[in-house]
């Protein structure tokens, strides 16, 4: 759908593609590695950030093919934060400079979009790692 009035194209999440945020460091920089890392597409996004908060990321992903369940609480924690049915998705378009919405890794058409299961197991992933490593060295936790 165009937005004329704010200068934007934007999706519903839902039937064609799902999405998922999450703060771009640490945590959506580890799962776009694991993405990479196993080969499977990526297609993310920078979300308009308010109020000091820290800088977001916004993962496309293939639809769910079940009703989301509740997110894990580590999860939850970290600041993921899976995008509702019928939600827009804000995507960069080119000629439309915004600097609020930019590509971090644009899609493939070749490739598609990874498993909405895949970047949430990543972001898990990426949370146990980073607190088992904050545990050893006394860092500060993911979010």
């Amino acid at each position: 759908m165009v937005d004329e009035q704010r200068r934007q194209v934007h999706l519903a999440a839902g039937a064609v593609v799902n999405a998922v945020s999450m703060p771009a460091t640490p945590l959506g920089e580890a799962v776009l590695h694991g993405l990479v890392t196993a080969l499977q597409p990526a297609a993310i996004t920078t979300l308009p950030t308010r109020g000091g908060r820290c800088p977001q990321w916004l993962l496309l992903t293939q639809p769910r093919h079940k009703p989301q369940a509740a997110l894990a609480d580590d999860l939850q924690t970290a600041g993921v934060r899976p995008i509702r049915s019928g939600e827009p998705v804000v995507l960069p378009v080119p000629g439309m400079l915004r600097p609020d919405v930019q590509w971090i890794c644009p899609p493939s058409p070749r490739r598609g979009l990874p498993a909405y299961s895949v970047v949430l197991g990543l972001a898990r992933r990426a949370c146990h790692t980073h607190a088992a490593h904050s545990r050893t060295s006394g860092g500060t936790s993911v979010g």
